[in-house]
């Protein structure tokens, strides 16, 4: 028969295991303590408040500086070899560990297999794009010197020949990412920067993304393991599931109120505190995956930035806003360099926190303020915010 652990238990192994209740100093050290507890930084481009990355990780480091996190994975930093960070397609388009990039060698192979017709028409203009990565070192897609490389109508989406290529070459593990100039990509080739290539199966990868999802998560349903890593066939992450149980490396539990198996990492202690006050980024590990945010705060999110305009309900960039380890409500925020303010255009307290405003308005004020501070704004403005939650104005 499973242990039983409860909801409230569950929810602070979740926040334990995400370095959330433990985060990490600030500095450079503290940004790689970060990254190594939770395996990845997702990236995302919308920066109306923040890139997700920086909030992600400013809530697992005491609000550490965005500069020591640019140094650390080479953002507008100057390149000249690979850093110990670089980026792969792991939940979404995410920064790893450089020593972890092996460990999606199937995702590559895979990718390669999938698009023959692509890489065989084009292999003339990928031998001439590796060459001028031999020939110069670490590039931009921008830099590359190529008739085909130019701007095309249509905007953002609409990719010359070049861009696609090069897209290719690093999905399928032939460039690699050594960082970011004003946030687009800088490559060089994968012999050169990363770790060379494995014979390990790709059943031997899986099962080992799986026992990490299960260490960065504590606790977890498959489907939730399945999803940290983006594990795309069920029968697989099961199999690999299973091979853990059998190793000790899981063990099942029951979590009250869940209406599935749950599964807690070997070594992972069942921690009791609930002390964390945070503002989450849409795509923090802690809610990227809706169902698992359900289960464990009956926090029903969308992200509202793909809405149109007149059927967003809570704004436009919504940050999930966590007092006490609970998620108790949402703000939308812009950061306003000309009004030196970070602007909270939204604010909307969870029904089943209402009773608790008086108290949880003033935690909310202390997160907006260091906010602020973390942004290097002079102000908060709340004069002109919408929702149920009235704060100060």
């Amino acid at each position: 028969m499973p242990e039983t652990i409860s909801a409230k238990t569950a929810r602070a192994i979740a926040l334990d295991a995400q370095g959330l209740t433990r985060p990490a100093s600030p500095g450079l050290r503290g940004q790689r303590t970060a990254l190594e507890r939770i395996g990845l930084l997702q990236l995302d481009s919308v920066n109306v408040y923040e890139r997700s990355h920086y909030t992600v990780a400013a809530a697992r480091t005491q609000w550490g500086s965005k500069h020591d996190l640019d140094r650390m994975v080479h953002h507008d930093h100057r390149v000249r070899k690979a850093g110990n960070v670089t980026e792969t397609w792991a939940h979404q388009a995410a920064l790893i560990p450089l020593h972890d990039l092996p460990l999606f060698e199937f995702r590559e192979r895979a990718f390669l297999e999938q698009n023959p017709e692509f890489f065989s028409e084009n292999a003339a203009l990928h031998r001439e794009i590796l060459a001028q990565f031999r020939d110069l070192g670490p590039l931009s897609t921008s830099e590359i010197e190529h008739e085909e490389n130019v701007r095309l109508p249509g905007g953002w989406w609409n990719k010359n020949l070049v861009h696609q290529s090069v897209s290719m070459l690093f999905l399928s593990g032939q460039l690699v990412v050594t960082g970011r100039r004003r946030f687009e990509r800088v490559l060089d080739l994968r012999e050169r920067v990363a770790p060379e290539a494995t014979s390990v199966t790709r059943q031997e990868q899986v099962l080992e993304l799986m026992r990490r999802a299960s260490i960065y998560l504590g606790v977890a349903t498959l489907d939730d393991l399945r999803d940290y890593f983006r594990i795309r066939y069920l029968t697989e992450a099961r199999d690999a599931l299973h091979t853990l149980i059998e190793r000790g490396e899981v063990q099942e539990v029951a979590v009250h109120g869940w209406d599935r198996p749950a599964y807690l990492a070997a070594g992972q202690r069942l921690a009791r505190s609930l002390n964390v006050d945070a503002l989450l980024s849409p795509f923090d590990p802690l809610v990227w995956y809706r169902p698992r945010a359900v289960r464990l705060w009956g926090f029903e999110y969308r992200i509202s930035i793909y809405t149109p305009e007149h059927k967003r309900e809570h704004g436009y960039y919504v940050l999930p806003v966590m007092i006490g380890g609970e998620i108790v409500g949402r703000v939308d925020l812009k950061r306003d360099r000309k009004a030196d303010a970070l602007l909270v255009r939204h604010a909307n307290i969870e029904p089943s926190h209402a009773h608790r405003e008086a108290e949880l308005t003033p935690r909310l004020g202390a997160l907006l303020r260091e906010s602020a501070d973390w942004h290097g704004l002079s102000d908060v403005h709340t004069n002109e915010v919408v929702g149920t939650w009235s704060l100060p104005r």
